[in-house]
């Protein structure tokens, strides 16, 4: 399931890329690294069929990550058929990241074998990492239009 959800993220930074040519290698490079984190995950399948041990330290659902599955194929249908603007663009991307973060859905996993640690702490670092990176963007984006008070 989280495979399929950061394959919905990818397919949304893509959608993003599209609509946004100015910006278009910022939302590529999101998703080119959405992709690689589904990658990371299908290791982490792999490592789990082999015999390593996962285990959820019970604050992972798979109600959140359905409802946020949801939401993603509807900001990509928003994204795809009206007229998103970058501000929005970036306030969702945002938003999908934090709630990844504040969720602690790579954190709230741990394995007794050392490559699925260190895919999960990667998979967590990378999340904070793209937050931040969209944090930026929005900020810069908000101080270049927001019209100036009287």
């Amino acid at each position: 399931m989280l495979i399929d959800h950061e394959e919905a993220i990818c397919r949304l930074y893509r959608r993003y890329s599209f609509n946004f040519p100015a910006h278009a290698e910022f939302w590529s490079a999101l998703a080119r690294e959405e992709a690689g984190h589904a990658a990371y995950l299908q290791a982490l399948k792999r490592e789990v069929l082999a015999g390593a041990e996962l285990m959820d330290d019970g604050r992972f659902t798979t109600q959140a990550i359905t409802s946020s599955l949801r939401l993603l194929r509807e900001e990509a249908e928003k994204a795809r058929t009206q007229n998103v603007s970058p501000g929005e663009a970036l306030a969702v991307a945002y938003d999908v990241e934090s709630a990844l973060i504040d969720g602690r859905f790579f954190s709230s996993f741990r394995s007794d074998e050392a490559g699925a640690n260190r895919i999960l702490r990667n998979l967590q670092d990378c999340t904070l990492e793209h937050a931040s990176r969209i944090r930026e963007a929005m900020d810069s984006y908000w101080r270049e239009n927001l019209p100036l008070a009287a």
